[in-house]
């Protein structure tokens, strides 16, 4: 998990967890492409700067071209639509905790 703010953080990592997925948290970019490059993972939750959503979704797309993103970030349809092209999911920053686990549970599936 690519951290944001520390509450979201907290909230996803308690999700994943019920979920019984392992879960590593690096608050850093170049960590997490790093750790994205040698280690394979089902699934990376993150929540990127408003600014740059494309373009870390762009960077770990590139590392691990076959795992399940979902970022957590608020998107104009167009760039919605970006992300769907490159396989990321995107859910509103507002966690709403039944939707986000809706979503995350068919990854333990």
């Amino acid at each position: 998990m690519l951290a944001g703010d520390e509450r979201t953080t907290r909230a996803c990592r308690l999700i994943l967890e019920e979920l019984e997925l392992a879960v590593d948290v690096v608050r850093e970019t170049a960590t997490a492409l790093r750790w994205l490059a040698r280690a394979r993972y089902d699934l990376v939750v993150c929540a990127p700067p408003p600014a740059a959503p494309a373009t870390l979704a762009f960077r770990l797309r590139r590392v691990a071209p076959a795992t399940r993103i979902v970022m957590l970030t608020a998107a104009e349809p167009a760039l919605v639509q970006d992300l769907a092209d490159l396989g990321v999911e995107v859910s509103p920053p507002l966690l709403d905790v039944n939707a986000l686990m809706e979503r995350l549970l068919r990854t333990r599936a």
